[in-house]
């Protein structure tokens, strides 16, 4: 055996901190850090590669944008292609920050947003969204003597009269010719 092996717990090169290998538990070793390679904890080797992509690739990145710059990056963006969209005769330029306004109240896609937003519905997108929906149409109850009248007496309990009886056996008996129909067909 090698004294690496003999020694898991060495101090870091860096901060001189000792080190437990990956996957030991910080509870069993209480006071040690994570080993991260070439005799580092992994702190300090991380803050190591960093100086040398530094060295190697300049200044080093942020590792990734804030909000702000993002937005100020976007603004910039359309305020350059401004001129380009004037020449071809574009004259309306929603804002960039916001592709989705909230749609105006008092029309249908209003009403919608207040529904999605569970917000109190005002009365110019009630309005709106009574207007756009279709009145419901009356419907008309078929006269005694067809098969409908019959169906409908039958649903209400109420009693069924000769017509509606003849009506009811008439569509029975055409039901059972188009099944007779089927069944010699196939």
């Amino acid at each position: 055996m090698s004294a690496v092996d003999t020694e898991p717990i060495r101090p870091c090169q860096g901060c001189k901190r000792p080190t437990r290998p990956n996957g030991w538990s910080p509870e069993e070793y209480p006071g040690t850090v994570t080993y991260g390679g070439y005799g580092y904890c992994t702190n300090c080797r991380r803050a190591q590669v960093k100086e040398e992509q530094a060295k190697m690739f300049g200044e080093p990145q942020a590792d990734r944008p804030t909000t702000e710059q993002n937005k100020a990056s976007l603004l910039a963006y359309f305020k350059e292609r401004r001129p380009y969209r004037e020449a071809l005769g574009q004259t309306h330029f929603p804002d960039p920050l916001n592709p989705w306004p909230t749609p105006a109240c008092g029309t249908p896609a209003g009403y919608k947003h207040h529904v999605k937003r569970k917000e109190k519905i005002c009365e110019p997108c009630r309005k709106a969204r009574s207007e756009q929906r279709p009145t419901r149409r009356k419907r008309e109850l078929k006269p005694c003597g067809t098969y409908a009248a019959w169906m409908r007496h039958n649903r209400k309990g109420e009693e069924k009269d000769l017509a509606c009886e003849n009506a009811y056996t008439l569509h029975k008996a055409e039901q059972r010719e188009r099944a007779r129909a089927r069944r010699a067909a196939a």
